[in-house]
């Protein structure tokens, strides 16, 4: 049986500490509770896509999302105003809204089933005993009315400044990520409903939802159309950065060095990384005892990562 690794774009921030990389895709690390804002986020997501795929059944979305929501948590400092009731109420606002305004149309498959939470698993590297894929979920796959075709993602966020928050997706690794893979699965599948969409423009754009402690705001992104040269550039820096940096991982599997401590990653991020205090520890034994009883280990799969 052969050795996969999985990479998402999820964990790309992290290709600037290959330590910090290597613990969460091949070791399997995890912290053991989430905090509540990203459980809160995971429902929302819940709720939304189960809309679509219901067609509007709000006790099914409602139950999808309590049920997410409800599971143990660590609560974040200065969220403890996220709620069960904060949550349903942002729930049900976002659809109101989405059925008032959006001029976005979801499409459906062949088997009649709306392109939300469009899971993606596209092989790129493979030797004998090796594999890497690429993996990942799109929020929803659509076309503008009158425009053009377009990869949407949520976002669900306390930043106060909507076109400050905006603006640090322009060079979105993920959607540019999920562009990618979108053209990949449609080479591999020329007969497709994705194949017949990559034959025209495709654009990426950022749904957000700005919650506070009286409510949301809902406010899309505008959208990018990445142009040929520039899709042709990022698959260039696939080739050229993130493969061989997931090659490492097969030809030095026991790779120990806290190369963030170079590189900046141990305190360039809005909180600290998750291993700090394991990297922080006074040595190898300590380290090693720190992470064995902070984290819990389990393969690292993008596809089922954040499904309840």
């Amino acid at each position: 049986m052969k050795n996969i690794i999985r990479f998402s774009a999820s964990v790309a921030p992290k290709l600037n500490c290959l330590l910090r990389l290597k613990r969460t895709i091949i070791d399997g690390y995890q912290e053991s509770l989430p905090y509540n804002d990203m459980q809160y986020g995971s429902a929302v997501h819940k709720f939304i896509s189960t809309m679509h795929e219901t067609k509007g059944d709000f006790s099914a979305a409602t139950l999808g999302a309590k049920r997410i929501f409800s599971k143990p948590c660590e609560i974040r400092k200065g969220k403890k105003h996220l709620t069960e009731i904060h949550l349903l109420k942002t729930c049900f606002d976002y659809w109101e809204h989405y059925q008032k305004t959006d001029d976005f149309d979801i499409l459906i498959d062949k088997d009649g089933k709306p392109l939300v939470e469009c899971s993606f698993s596209n092989t790129i590297w493979s030797d004998e005993h090796n594999e890497i894929r690429f993996e990942g979920v799109i929020d929803k796959v659509g076309k503008f009315k009158n425009g053009c075709y377009g990869v949407g993602d949520y976002k669900i966020t306390s930043a106060w400044s909507q076109q400050d928050y905006f603006e640090q997706y322009l060079l979105s690794t993920q959607l540019r990520f999920y562009l990618y893979n979108l053209k990949l699965s449609a080479k591999n599948n020329p007969d497709s409903l994705l194949a017949k969409i990559c034959e025209y423009p495709i654009g990426y754009f950022i749904d957000g939802i700005f919650i506070s402690k009286d409510g949301a705001i809902f406010k899309r992104s505008d959208v990018i159309v990445p142009s040929d040269q520039e899709d042709k550039e990022f698959a260039s820096l696939v080739s050229s950065k993130i493969l061989p940096t997931l090659l490492r991982f097969v030809t030095w599997p026991e790779y120990n060095e806290r190369d963030g401590i170079a590189s900046g990653a141990c305190c360039e991020l809005k909180y600290p990384c998750e291993y700090l205090y394991v990297c922080s520890a006074c040595d190898d034994i300590a380290r090693k005892h720190v992470l064995n009883n902070s984290f819990i280990q389990k393969p690292y799969e993008p596809l089922t990562h954040s499904k309840d």
